[in-house]
């Protein structure tokens, strides 16, 4: 009896007759629209006949597997994976908790203070920054930032402009040694500022907004060695004439957002954006990340945001108000949610469950979530 077993870093996924396969470990794939052969995501092996000589061809020479000779039948495991550890191994493993103790689920909470100097051409686009309203100028009381900061939260995204307000709130967390992070649009006034608070704590690193390349000589003028390092620039993009243009600029750190608010307008920024296959595949390089996937939202997971109104979001969705509530039990009454983001994959997805892609394409995107397209993809295979 003749078999061929897959590796075990090879990715298989069958809806209908359609079967995606991927050697994690050497970047190849193929895709097999009418597919003969009974394989797919529990099916490790299958025995080789004459019917599927050619099937078994292409497997051995894009090196998902190989041929195995044998009397009886091996004991091959199922392709899934599991982990059976410690709470603390498994953590650190996966890089998440996996529901052991709510406060330590809450790894990083984003806040919105004051915006005065950017206006969105649209309202969409300040959740697509994660960044405050035009004309949002309230308060949140100290006090309860005080009490996130004794709590065990890694990290800090403090989003608006840098003013004193700005530079309260980092007090209790600049206290508790947590990562802070200051994300404010890029004016000569709200980058001065920063880079005072850069010089003054080393544990603040800072984001700067960006739409204009006359910010980027600005900003290299200002700063001083060992700050560099510490600043990432984040571009606005609304045209797609602009990538080009910001990414040629000399920062070593930068990212990239579009703003995504009218798809007729912006055509060319939506065909940009969507995915072809060989983007999909590369965006998954190990097992563990397309397991991850399977579970959970990675950009989601973990991270609460709180707006200046008291008001806390789990990505899109209020889920209730820290004046009201403690952030704790509103994040324990969210987890039971069937439409909680940090457990919207793909497969809970409607426009993405019945593709063969679900586990390998890159997470849902703020604008699949607003609705502003309906998926990453230019629907590929379904």
């Amino acid at each position: 009896m003749k078999l061929f077993v897959f590796y075990p870093d090879t990715y298989i996924r069958r809806c209908g007759d359609t079967v995606l396969l991927i050697g994690l470990h050497n970047g190849e794939y193929l895709l097999e629209k009418e597919s003969a052969v009974a394989v797919g995501e529990d099916s490790p092996w299958f025995e080789i006949t004459k019917d599927c000589m050619a099937n078994v061809d292409m497997y051995v020479y894009k090196g998902f597997g190989y041929m195995l000779d044998c009397d009886i039948v091996p004991f091959i495991p199922q392709k899934r994976l599991h982990v059976i550890s410690s709470i603390h191994r498994t953590s650190e493993l996966m890089k998440f908790n996996e529901g052991y103790y709510v406060k330590d689920l809450l790894r990083e909470v984003r806040i919105l203070t004051h915006n005065t100097t950017y206006q969105a051409p649209s309202n969409v686009v300040y959740a697509q920054m994660e960044y405050p309203n035009w004309g949002d100028t309230t308060d949140l009381p100290i006090r309860f930032l005080t009490g996130l900061a004794n709590n065990p939260i890694q990290s800090v995204v403090i989003s608006g402009d840098v003013d004193n307000y700005m530079s309260s709130c980092l007090e209790p967390f600049v206290l508790n040694g947590k990562l802070i992070t200051i994300r404010t649009y890029g004016t000569y006034l709200n980058i001065d500022r920063a880079m005072a608070l850069l010089f003054e704590f080393p544990c603040i690193r800072l984001e700067i907004l960006v739409d204009s390349t006359a910010v980027l000589t600005y900003v290299e003028k200002k700063s001083m060695e060992g700050v560099l390092d510490r600043i990432t620039m984040v571009f606005l993009i609304e045209e797609k004439d602009e990538i080009d243009t910001f990414s040629h600029c000399f920062y070593k750190s930068k990212t990239f957002i579009p703003i995504l608010y009218d798809t007729s307008s912006q055509q060319s920024m939506v065909e940009e954006m969507l995915l072809d296959m060989n983007d999909i595949v590369k965006s998954s390089k190990t097992i563990m990340e397309v397991y991850k996937k399977q579970l959970f939202h990675p950009q989601n997971y973990g991270s609460l945001l709180i707006d200046s109104n008291g008001d806390v979001f789990d990505s899109l969705l209020c889920i209730g108000n820290i004046y009201k509530t403690d952030i704790y039990e509103l994040l324990n009454e969210c987890l039971h949610a069937s439409n909680c983001s940090w457990y919207m994959t793909r497969r809970k997805w409607t426009s993405c469950n019945n593709c063969v892609f679900v586990d390998v394409c890159p997470a849902l995107s703020i604008y699949e979530m607003q609705g502003i397209i309906p998926r990453a993809c230019n629907k590929l295979n379904c």
